[in-house]
């Protein structure tokens, strides 16, 4: 796999296309172009997103949740619901209530150190 610049393909845009401070294309969360105000449309793209989105963008394990987020706006209603909240992993911990420190009267102020929790 070789990532290759958008630039050529948006060249005919390039006036419009506002930049970062790195001369990068700006990319808000729903993978659209920002673009000058004047321009009356929208260009979304995938897999040009990596230096606004993360290392997670030209993963194709994601295409169809990037595709939902741009038909979502496309459409400016809810056609795929998407979670809030995607991390579910607890890799096998459960937190454990912690005592409070019990504290003598007159004694100083002491730091407790939080107990951790156990590996399994």
């Amino acid at each position: 796999y070789r990532e290759r610049r958008v630039d050529t393909l948006l060249a005919a845009l390039d006036p419009y296309i506002r930049r970062d401070s790195s001369g990068r294309p700006r990319i808000d969360e729903h993978h659209r172009l920002i673009l000058d105000p004047s321009v009356k449309g929208a260009v979304h793209v995938q897999n040009a997103e990596t230096h606004t989105h993360g290392v997670g963008a030209p993963d194709l394990g994601l295409a169809a949740w990037r595709s939902a987020v741009i038909l979502n706006a496309l459409t400016g209603k809810t056609v795929y619901a998407l979670p809030q909240r995607t991390a579910f992993t607890t890799f096998g911990l459960e937190p454990r209530p912690q005592p409070r420190p019990q504290t003598a009267i007159g004694s100083e102020n002491r730091h407790t150190i939080p107990r951790q929790l156990p590996v399994h």
